[in-house]
């Protein structure tokens, strides 16, 4: 027998319930077990499978041509910081020319923005108070095709203000852009091109989906305004061209894989232009030119990449240099909540234990997700056996000390795929 796992770097394949487990890593157990191969498959394999490639726990094969020899596409970093924007678009002039040759030759373009709606923030330009959603702690997202504002975490919607809550000012405005917006730009530009727009907004079902690949492939559309939707697996004949119009979006979450997810998103759009004909070109956009996930990204280069990923996260004790478990304790008081997290970080230091570091408890970043406060505690060790027998032990202690309320959660997730 074989097991294959497709694009082994996805975090779909980590399960985000419980039980927890990656089905990945279920794959090579299974291997194991049943004593057959295991092919890890990926163009931008995740840093933890190549750390354990370069350990000599996997052994590694690289493809270094492209089907029938095609050249890469040939990538360009625009720093945004020096661009000159054409008025109010979001695109820069270098972008626009770009798209303006690539449309007058025949061929497709991609914009690429890996984020939904229109706008993501809508604020008070009087007092600055920022619209949130009620139930959870992050900012309403504006989407123009439903004229409401709309929560990504609970899917709640409220309509569109005239008024500030806080304040009652008229002088309320949106800020930022998502698919939405990028899209109206495309056919503010080019109004005579054929303009298709793919996220989850606009492609919800399996009919749809086929639909709008098929309208792709058979060269009716012009533009192509998506999300990672359209970043992965795909072969358009007829891409040429391809915008990521901000690589910034992820590389600024408070969560340390934020580099890894940066380059592997780009370099999986960089992948769609050019597969067949011509060469491609692709456009970054950034504010972040230095940076070294973008930089490597632009050279197409894995390496280089994972060389400098993983010098940060040994320097900083990060997997997969080391194991991780994250322990989100959440209930709806607050206080509750609080003190039950405090009372876990107290048992989890209790009694020094060689090679375990406990980090928290501190407000998760989104302190509140469906009307559940959060707090978030970490456990980290050099050794995996040593981090599960610490945690069995603890949590044997924690439900002797009898310390949790019957309304309070304590969720354990060993090796999250988020630290949101």
């Amino acid at each position: 027998g074989l097991i294959v796992v497709d694009e082994e770097h996805e975090a779909t394949y980590k399960q985000d319930r419980a039980p927890f487990f990656n089905a990945r890593d279920v794959a090579v157990v299974a291997g194991s077990i049943f004593k057959c191969p295991v092919v890890l498959c990926g163009a931008t394999p995740s840093v933890g499978t190549f750390y354990n490639s370069s350990k000599g726990k996997y052994r590694y094969i690289f493809l270094s041509k492209r089907v029938d020899l095609r050249p890469m596409a040939d990538v360009e970093v625009i720093d945004m910081r020096k661009e000159t924007l054409e008025g109010s678009s979001i695109l820069t002039k270098t972008a626009q020319d770009a798209m303006e040759k690539a449309l007058a030759d025949g061929d497709q373009v991609l914009l690429f923005i890996n984020r939904r709606g229109f706008a993501p923030f809508l604020t008070c330009k009087r007092c600055g108070y920022v619209f949130r959603c009620e139930h959870c702690d992050i900012t309403l997202t504006y989407h123009s095709a439903t004229g409401s504002l709309v929560c990504h975490l609970c899917g709640r919607r409220r309509p569109v203000p005239t008024r500030c809550d806080a304040c009652q000012s008229e002088e309320i405005e949106f800020i930022g852009f998502g698919t939405e917006k990028v899209e109206e730009e495309a056919m503010r530009l080019f109004p005579g091109a054929n303009v298709l727009r793919m996220d989850s907004d606009a492609i919800s079902t399996r009919r749809m989906y086929d639909r709008a690949l098929a309208s792709i492939t058979s060269g009716e559309v012009d533009i192509i305004v998506g999300t990672q939707i359209v970043a992965k697996g795909h072969n358009f004949p007829h891409l040429r061209l391809a915008i990521v119009v901000l690589a910034d979006t992820i590389l600024n979450l408070p969560d340390f894989r934020a580099a890894e997810r940066t380059f592997q998103l780009l370099t999986q759009v960089s992948g769609r232009p050019g597969r067949q004909g011509k060469q491609g070109k692709v456009l970054l956009q950034t504010y972040s030119p230095d940076h070294y996930s973008i930089k490597a990204a632009a050279a197409q280069d894995y390496l280089v990449f994972f060389n400098q990923e993983i010098e940060f996260r040994r320097k900083l004790g990060l997997p997969h240099v080391t194991r991780l478990a994250s322990l989100i304790v959440s209930g709806r008081d607050a206080e509750k909540a609080r003190s039950t997290a405090e009372r876990l970080g107290e048992i989890l230091r209790e009694g020094r234990v060689d090679d375990i570091h406990v980090l928290g408890p501190a407000e998760a970043p989104i302190a509140k997700l469906k009307d559940r406060y959060r707090f978030q505690t970490f456990v980290r060790s050099y050794s995996s056996s040593r981090l599960h027998t610490f945690l069995a032990s603890k949590l044997e202690r924690m439900k002797q000390a009898k310390i949790k309320p019957s309304d309070v959660r304590i969720v354990v997730n060993v090796d999250p795929v988020s630290m949101l």
